[in-house]
């Protein structure tokens, strides 16, 4: 007991012999079981590894959503979710969280690198088209056109089990997760529908015709990262072979 400098009174539970019943007092809490109702999908401490991270945003949702009434605008919303949802989980990828009417999602945690750009582009482009269709449908309702802007990058990040209680999620953080960010920020600064790394397309080994090569700054990095950028209108049909 030196070694660890405990007290006279204090033993090591595998020093003890029990000669009747003992009262257990935890002094940390259990960890998230797979049995408890707060356990996530998947239960990881937490490791570096590349991924591909995507983010999708309405543009024009706040001014589109004042004129509505509050059933309206779930309604909405839930249906370009479900776009978002079905196409990132079709294309093999893992949805992080919906915030407002944004998107993150992962891919890669299970895959290579390179077959996490081609699901990532994949699940854009099927986003684009499904958000189309879900404008047309609802065109008359709306009287406005439904668009997005979406960011692809790939790097490393942390990956892990954060949050707290009903809301602890594997999710991603780093700098791959931010610039993800900010190239969906750029995809509407420049009024396109896709704006990806340059890094995640080579990765990809796919080609984007009609994409043009743009340079933009990044907060923190000395040079700028280059991207492509997918106007809006352009065709990006991506089709990932079947497993």
């Amino acid at each position: 007991m030196r070694r660890i400098a405990a007290d006279g009174d204090v033993r090591l539970a595998c020093q003890l012999r029990p000669r009747g019943n003992l009262r257990v007092a935890p002094l940390l809490s259990p960890p998230v079981t797979a049995e408890s109702p707060h356990a996530t999908t998947a239960n990881d401490p937490g490791h570096e590894k590349v991924v591909a991270v995507m983010f999708c945003d309405m543009r024009g949702f706040t001014a589109m959503a004042d004129q509505r009434l509050p059933f309206d605008v779930v309604f909405l919303l839930n249906r370009y979710f479900s776009v978002i949802g079905r196409a990132v989980e079709s294309s093999g990828g893992r949805l992080d969280k919906f915030v407002g009417d944004g998107a993150m999602a992962l891919f890669g945690l299970e895959t290579t690198p390179g077959e996490a750009c081609r699901n990532a582009l994949s699940a854009a482009s099927a986003i684009v088209e499904g958000v189309r269709s879900l404008s047309n449908d609802l065109a008359e309702e709306l009287r406005a056109t439904i668009n997005v802007a979406i960011g692809i990058h790939v790097g490393q990040a942390i990956v892990g089990s954060m949050g707290y209680g009903a809301v602890m999620n594997v999710t991603a953080i780093g700098d791959t997760v931010n610039i993800g960010s900010r190239l969906e920020a750029a995809a509407k600064e420049f009024e396109a529908e896709i704006v990806v790394s340059e890094a995640a397309v080579r990765l990809s080994g796919l080609e984007l015709p009609g994409a043009e090569a743009r340079e933009i700054d990044i907060r923190g990095r000395a040079r700028p990262l280059g991207v492509l950028v997918v106007p809006r209108g352009a065709a990006m049909p991506i089709v990932l072979p079947a497993k």
